[in-house]
């Protein structure tokens, strides 16, 4: 029995999607209570709006990528700049002309990952495409480094999609 229950625990270990360790891209943390509108790891049916909610202590660049579970990465927003503060995404009040009117969750069906990169200039390239978790990893760093930002953050939340 006590067998099975470490079998079950690791294999469970092994669903849970892997995370960014924040302490490997951020040098001051900006981002705090970054989640989606019902909750972490919420369930939206395919076709539902999804909105994130977060805070940031300054005002900077905000690049939000969903990393879905067949591993393709598609940025949501790119370079929107926002002023410090409680933040809501997709703004309602989009003055740039560059943030979207809706997050419409699609499929596939499983857990999606979604990535807020704050960086204090624009980033200059955004990683978009298939990948696996390292080479994932590989892309932020390589897009945050390129950026020569001074400040750098990033955050981290789920979501679950179902039919």
């Amino acid at each position: 029995m006590r067998s099975y229950f470490l079998f079950l625990l690791v294999t469970l270990a092994a669903c849970t999607p892997a995370r960014l360790d924040r302490s490997s891209y951020a040098n001051t943390m900006v981002i705090s209570a970054f989640m989606p509108d019902k909750g972490e790891a919420a369930e939206y049916k395919v076709g539902s709006q999804v909105r994130f909610l977060f805070n940031i202590n300054r005002a900077g660049f905000l690049t939000l990528l969903s990393y879905g579970p067949t591993g393709n990465t598609a940025p949501l927003e790119t370079n929107l700049r926002l002023l410090a503060g409680q933040q809501r995404l997709p703004r309602a009040d989009d003055t740039q002309g560059t943030a979207q009117a809706a997050y419409v969750v699609g499929v596939p069906t499983g857990t999606n990952r979604v990535i807020l990169m704050y960086s204090s200039t624009a980033l200059k390239t955004v990683p978009r495409g298939r990948f696996d978790n390292s080479q994932l990893e590989s892309a932020i760093k390589s897009v945050l480094a390129a950026s020569q930002a001074e400040i750098i953050d990033l955050a981290e939340t789920n979501i679950e999609v179902t039919p």
